[in-house]
């Protein structure tokens, strides 16, 4: 039988605690606090070697959300340096006559709304209906239905001239000559 490895997105353990990541930010940090030690006066170096130990220790240790700190860093000089998408947005441009056929376009299609009251009887009628599964029905229920289908006759009818004059409308501005 096979066993599955485990522990994977653990780094090995090359000395002590310390993986070969860590161990290479102390190479290097050491490498540059050996050149600022030859280059600079004492107090000069423990004042440039304060911030190179910080920083070789956070690179090395922190991880924030199990990342390496040098991911965050890369992926931070990725989105300050690489170009930025913008989708391209269409500016309407509206003159007042425009703006006059675009309301008066708005209001011829909105529908005409009626009020309706429904009264005890209508609704134990069609309680009624419901309950024997269509096999008793009344007079009331059936001009009920009629009224409903009708009303959707009309809106429909409504709708599709509301659709002949917009795209007559849109024909019309389309032939229209522009001004230069």
């Amino acid at each position: 039988m096979q066993q599955v490895p485990q522990f994977i997105d653990i780094q090995d353990k090359v000395a002590g605690n310390f993986t070969w990541q860590q161990l290479g930010w102390f190479v290097g940090a050491g490498a540059i606090l050996v050149f600022l030690w030859q280059v600079f006066e004492k107090p000069a170096f423990y004042t440039s070697a304060v911030p190179i130990i910080l920083i070789t220790a956070v690179f090395a240790f922190y991880r924030p959300q199990g990342m390496p700190f040098v991911s965050y860093v890369r992926y931070a000089l990725i989105y300050f340096f690489q170009p930025r998408l913008f989708l391209w947005q269409r500016e309407v441009h509206v003159s007042k006559n425009d703006s006059k056929q675009h309301n008066q376009i708005r209001e011829s299609q909105q529908l005409p709304t009626t009020k309706r009251t429904v009264s005890a009887e209508d609704i134990a009628s069609l309680s009624q209906a419901l309950d024997s599964h269509g096999e008793k029905t009344n007079a009331r229920l059936q001009e009920i239905l009629k009224e409903t289908s009708q009303r959707k006759r009309s809106n429909s009818s409504i709708l599709s001239k509301i659709k002949k004059r917009t795209v007559s409308s849109k024909k019309k501005k389309s032939n229209t000559p522009k001004k230069q």
